[in-house]
């Protein structure tokens, strides 16, 4: 299976209109049938988290259980900001999958 990590661009694009590709894209992640595995590191999570809070075209309502799925469904791992290389077939010593914290009690602690 491939591994891939959502451009936030592309996430943005997504929750910005459900008739373009970022969209059909997005709908993917998760599903058996996709053919990939999306990757994430907590730097890009909390990208995914800021970056559509600076689009007025966004319903605020929607972000949040988008990123609960895609932590839900991602592997996170610890160190892929350090990755220098875009081949995901060689693992590197420190990409271990890390647990989030729930994000939703996260939230309702603030």
């Amino acid at each position: 299976m491939r591994q891939i990590v959502l451009d936030t661009n592309v996430l943005v694009a997504a929750l910005r209109s459900s008739r373009g590709a970022s969209h059909q894209l997005l709908r993917l992640v998760g599903s058996r049938t996709a053919g990939f595995r999306i990757n994430l590191s907590v730097p890009l999570v909390l990208e995914y988290e800021m970056a559509p809070s600076r689009d007025p075209e966004i319903e605020t309502g929607i972000v949040e259980p988008v990123l609960d799925y895609l932590c839900k469904t991602g592997r996170v791992l610890a160190a892929a900001a350090e990755r220098k290389s875009l081949d995901m077939s060689t693992p590197m010593s420190g990409d271990e999958p890390v647990d989030l914290p729930n994000r939703s009690r996260r939230k309702s602690s603030a």
